[in-house]
């Protein structure tokens, strides 16, 4: 009961950390203080390589592991169903919510600089690729390929053919060190994450100075003091958005901004939150 009350204690202290993080890094942010923020740029390219460097590993690892115990544990594929069924449930229902936020939001009411803007993030060959394309793309042809290119599909699929062998094949001494060694390194990633995440209230700062920053140097013509708070959480998420969200287009997330403005704050404020966005965009 002590040890339970104790973590909670510290991860309580942990969130009022981060949030700390956050508020003192959005304040540092707006000083204007060249050298701060290029310390901060650089804070954030090195938690932006340290967090892809661990993420994809630890969930090929965690999937591989998971396979490989199947039918150790009673419970163990009724799980594994209920995540895939989970998995495509959450699929289509983000689909959906994407589907009714362009019925709602109407992109082709955007200024026409930024639906091009839009356009360039799209694949120019996407149009004439089939379904065998797509596929093809995603089977590797040898096992670095994968990892060199950073395709997180390809990784996963080798991680799942991984984890069926080792649970098809788990009599094996050789397959039960080989497993021995997988879980090891599964060790040796949540060690690094746990490190990382010791670190993480410098990394929020510095996520959240640069955000900061970059929407105070858009905002040449206008007063900081004069910016409605609403308005530069609008701007704020969807700059977030636009620079460490790849998967999300910037016509969507400038979208998102202009609507959240026209709800929350004054008349003028989407025109406002348009043109700061639109102004980034294409710098």
């Amino acid at each position: 009961m002590k040890e339970n009350k104790k973590n909670n204690g510290f991860n309580g202290r942990q969130f009022i950390f981060w949030m700390t993080a956050l508020v003192a890094g959005g304040i540092l942010g707006t000083l204007g203080i060249q050298w701060l923020n290029d310390f901060f740029n650089f804070m954030v390219s090195v938690y932006t390589r340290l967090f892809q460097f661990v993420a994809v590993p630890t969930i090929a690892l965690a999937v591989t592991t998971t396979l490989a115990q199947l039918g150790a544990r009673k419970n163990t594929g009724r799980i594994f169903l209920h995540t895939i069924l989970y998995t495509l449930l959450t699929t289509a229902a983000a689909a959906l919510v994407g589907l009714l936020l362009f019925k709602v939001i109407e992109p082709g009411n955007l200024p026409a600089e930024v639906i091009q803007q839009g356009n360039t993030s799209v694949p120019e060959n996407l149009g004439t690729m089939s379904y065998y394309s797509h596929i093809l793309s995603v089977i590797p042809n040898n096992i670095l390929a994968p990892f060199s290119s950073g395709n997180v599909l390809s990784i996963l699929l080798v991680a799942v053919a991984v984890g069926l062998v080792l649970a098809l094949k788990k009599e094996s001494e050789n397959i039960q060190i080989l497993l021995k060694g997988i879980l090891g390194m599964q060790e040796v990633l949540f060690a690094l994450i746990k490190g990382l995440v010791w670190t993480l209230p410098l990394g929020i700062m510095a996520f959240a100075a640069q955000l900061s920053a970059q929407v105070s140097a858009a905002v040449t013509n206008y007063a900081e003091n004069r910016i409605y708070p609403a308005d530069r959480a609008a701007l704020l998420l969807a700059l977030a958005e636009i620079r460490y969200l790849d998967d999300v287009p910037p016509v969507v997330s400038v979208s998102e901004a202009t609507a959240l403005a026209r709800k929350y704050s004054t008349e003028r404020s989407a025109d406002f939150v348009n043109g700061v966005l639109g102004g980034i965009i294409n710098q």
